[in-house]
């Protein structure tokens, strides 16, 4: 990882997943410098990337990053709002018998910090998938 995240400094070339991935977290970020507090518009990250000018000529649907794709897309209130849903999230558990409250404060411990490497609310099957385990779980009842 070091080797190849070296690579894209010094040379900035893109010829690994790491550099692919800070290219596209360093143009996602210098994006949301621009328009940081609405953000640019759902179905607006390819067009940030590119007047980025990032290295990635295939299109950039979504930075590997959950957060900074919310930021980039709906700027700093829908960043805000997406934490406000985890939290309400976490108040919630608290009603739940033990054995709810503990897998749904595991699966958001898990959608928490899988955010930070990855979309996992973008795409198909994998956020449907947390949203109805999440709605499974609150709907157990003490």
């Amino acid at each position: 990882i070091s080797t190849n995240s070296e690579i894209y400094f010094e040379q900035d070339k893109v010829f690994s997943s790491e550099g692919q991935r800070i290219d596209m977290w360093k143009n996602t970020i210098s994006g949301i410098i621009k328009r940081p507090i609405l953000g640019y518009g759902i179905g607006s990250m390819p067009d940030v990337y590119k007047g980025e000018d990032g290295l990635i000529k295939f299109p950039v649907t979504q930075p590997p990053q959950q957060y900074l794709f919310w930021w980039a897309e709906f700027g700093l209130v829908g960043l805000v709002i997406m934490l406000g849903f985890f939290f309400a999230l976490i108040k919630d558990s608290c009603t739940l018998n033990l054995e709810a409250k503990s897998s749904l404060q595991s699966v958001l411990a898990v959608l928490f910090l899988m955010g930070i490497f990855n979309c996992p609310f973008f795409g198909v099957g994998m956020g449907e998938f947390f949203f109805l385990e999440i709605a499974a779980l609150l709907a157990i009842k003490k």
